[in-house]
């Protein structure tokens, strides 16, 4: 069993325990990738009540492409194109007007980006299970200056046991990105 430390008050410091009992983070994987055509994690179970994810550093090889989001049922033997309801509202931070893109073949992650770095967080629930995955968190990319800030609420197909960033078009030039695994 995978210790965290909690912290339950500023009184008397935290303690130790079971990640199982006290619906800790575990770290499943941390992927630190270049020039490939897309990041893969498979073998994703119902295990945990939902996973997150942190992009730290993650750039296109080719300006102007979005970073996308599929999932498989089959441990990444297939990448679905279809069965998603979702959307990404993003502004620039200099502009009182925003932006939305939504699709039904991918979780769009960002809009065009120039060749700079995306970071993003978000948690993906229902994993593995019937009622359908779900994912939703926020994300900061540049398509030139000034940069970019996303909010994004997806929905995908059920049974998924294997999740997969990839761009629009060309590599990611750098990625590394971190999965957990968050205990019920």
């Amino acid at each position: 069993m995978t210790q965290v430390y909690t912290n339950s008050d500023t009184f008397t410091g935290g303690a130790w325990a079971n990640s199982k009992t006290v619906g800790g983070m575990v770290l499943i994987s941390t992927q630190t990738v270049t020039s490939v055509a897309n990041l893969d994690f498979t073998n994703l179970v119902s295990t945990y009540s939902c996973y997150y994810m942190v992009i730290t550093q993650c750039g296109p090889a080719t300006s102007g492409s979005n970073l996308r989001f599929l999932v498989s049922q089959d441990n990444g033997a297939t990448w679905l194109t279809s069965g998603y309801q979702n959307g990404i509202d993003s502004y620039s931070y200099n502009s009182a007007t925003g932006s939305n893109t939504a699709g039904t073949t991918f979780l769009p992650l960002s809009s065009a980006m120039s060749a700079n770095t995306y970071v993003g967080s978000f948690y993906i629930y229902n994993i593995g299970l019937g009622s359908g995955i779900c994912l939703g968190g926020q994300g900061i990319w540049s398509n030139g200056a000034p940069p970019v800030t996303g909010f994004y609420l997806g929905q995908g197909p059920t049974g998924v046991n294997a999740l997969r960033l990839i761009y629009s078009a060309g590599n990611i030039a750098q990625a590394t990105v971190s999965l957990y695994g968050v205990a019920a």
